[in-house]
């Protein structure tokens, strides 16, 4: 009885040591289009700088999407005012155009490193936005974007 106690008491300890998600939000985009002046804000709090994280980016798209990728610039300001910008390529399909993700029959949903291993300097409130950066003004058959902050367990 008490190995089995053991086996289960051990079981728990390695699932619970999983990663695991602190922050998620979803944005949805009418009617399936992203214009450029749409900007998803994100807003989380960071209470230890210890921490590790992974910033993730779930996108959902229609089958229908007529590129391979495309481009986000994202600005992610910190406690302290100061202003990060980057721009990322969101990869949709592969180099054969096979969809990344998990495909439906009419829409796929792709999940999409932002920063991996990320740890903040800084304890307060954080905000990412993200916008569009593409040649095209509204950028079709995007539905909507998830932006997640995923605690890794060291």
């Amino acid at each position: 009885m008490r190995a089995l106690l053991f086996l289960i008491s051990c079981i728990f300890l390695l699932c619970s040591c999983g990663p695991k998600t602190i922050y998620s939000k979803k944005v949805d985009f009418n009617q399936g289009s992203w214009n450029y002046d749409q900007v998803a804000n994100f807003e989380f709090s960071i209470i230890d700088t210890v921490t590790v994280y992974d910033l993730v980016l779930n996108i959902n798209h229609d089958i229908d999407f007529s590129n391979q990728n495309f481009y986000v610039k994202f600005y992610t300001k910190a406690p302290s005012q100061k202003v990060i910008e980057d721009v990322v390529s969101m990869e949709l399909a592969n180099q054969y155009g096979q969809w990344n993700g998990n495909c439906g029959s009419s829409n796929c949903e792709v999940e999409i490193l932002l920063q991996g291993k990320t740890k903040f300097k800084a304890l307060g409130e954080y905000s990412i936005d993200i916008e569009q950066f593409n040649r095209n003004e509204n950028l079709k058959s995007i539905n909507s974007i998830e932006l997640k902050l995923i605690e890794i367990q060291s």
